[in-house]
């Protein structure tokens, strides 16, 4: 996924200080073990901040005086320092294993989108986590539409190894990775798929934003309305539908739904109607995107999906702006 500078578009959150990959914060959100807290980086970037801070906090009593093209120089100098150490990371230990909800998950970590999922798996959409583990059961079915390179698939499958994961993630070289990431962790219980689902079955144009693993904000059928740039790569999909899936070729249908697919997530559920008439499916988790910060009293996935009986339960903390809208995940339950 390309990123400009200050603004990564994998996290969806701005940061000054970001170019090309997140800096390391010297905290270990992700409860990984396999990297130092206070790593070369966390050195590098806490002496910056001293230099930037003390001056300020010091005041009149200290005579270090530093120009504002002093600090700049510094920052071109630093910043390029610590992405080339994570990627030197990356090189030496190109597998993070991360510890989330009590589990240990291996990712592989080959790009920066990878590297920076890895660092975030626990605390980038705590919601998903936790709705997970309240509500997935043994011998569930969940569906992960939007799967990327599988983090919340790994998490589902080992949490209930009863369950059965259906992977969807259209995106090759996250496919490749999904793939790969399931091998790593010797789990079967997951069964990846390469293709969209949408409201209707049809050969669709799907564009590719980004060719290295980990990156999001790809689209069927339409240039993404969340990018400001043209797509780097148009391919072909053959799209499905969930109900096709379940009423025709004889996948299970879904106790827990989640859809992130970065705006196509309302076709999708007009392609699982009868799914949703059913009763079987007991939760979705759905990203949610409107055009206005102040949001709708009503948003679309709350008048989709009351009629058959789901009622909204909570919403992420957070919410993101993207392309002059603002995302977040909504939780419903039936």
């Amino acid at each position: 996924m390309e990123q400009a500078a200050g603004f990564d578009l994998v996290a969806g959150r701005s940061n000054p200080l970001l170019i090309g990959e997140p800096l390391p914060t010297g905290r270990d959100d992700s409860g990984r073990d396999d990297e130092a807290a206070f790593s070369i980086p966390w050195v590098l970037s806490t002496i910056a901040f001293t230099l930037v801070a003390l001056p300020r906090s010091l005041g009149h009593n200290l005579e270090l005086r530093m120009s504002r093209g002093f600090l700049s120089k510094l920052d071109a100098v630093a910043l390029p320092v610590m992405l080339a150490l994570r990627a030197a990371r990356r090189a030496v230990r190109p597998v993070a294993h991360c510890k989330v909800g009590g589990l240990t998950i291996a990712i592989r970590i080959s790009t920066p989108n990878e590297h920076y999922r890895a660092d975030t798996y626990a605390t980038k959409e705590p919601e998903t986590i936790e709705w997970l583990r309240e509500n997935l059961r043994d011998g569930d079915v969940f569906y992960d539409v939007g799967a990327n390179i599988g983090l919340y698939s790994l998490y589902a499958a080992k949490l209930q190894r009863g369950c059965r994961v259906f992977a969807f993630e259209p995106e090759s070289h996250n496919f490749g990775n999904l793939c790969g990431n399931l091998l790593l962790n010797r789990v079967e219980n997951v069964t990846p798929c390469f293709f969209p689902l949408s409201s209707h079955e049809a050969f669709a144009p799907f564009y590719v934003y980004d060719l290295r693993p980990g990156g999001a904000l790809h689209s069927l059928g339409r240039p993404s309305p969340l990018r400001d740039g043209p797509p780097l790569l148009k391919t072909g999909a053959l799209a499905a539908t969930i109900d096709a899936l379940v009423s025709r070729h004889g996948l299970p249908p879904p106790d827990l739904l989640k859809l992130d697919v970065d705006g196509n997530e309302e076709q999708i559920l007009d392609g699982a109607a009868a799914v949703l008439t059913s009763g079987s499916l007991r939760s979705i988790l759905v990203e949610v995107t409107w055009p206005d910060e102040r949001g709708p009293a009503l948003t679309w996935a709350e008048s989709r999906l009351s009629p058959y009986g789901y009622r909204l339960k909570r919403k992420s903390a957070w919410s993101i702006e993207l392309g002059r809208q603002r995302s977040a995940n909504f939780i419903f339950v039936r």
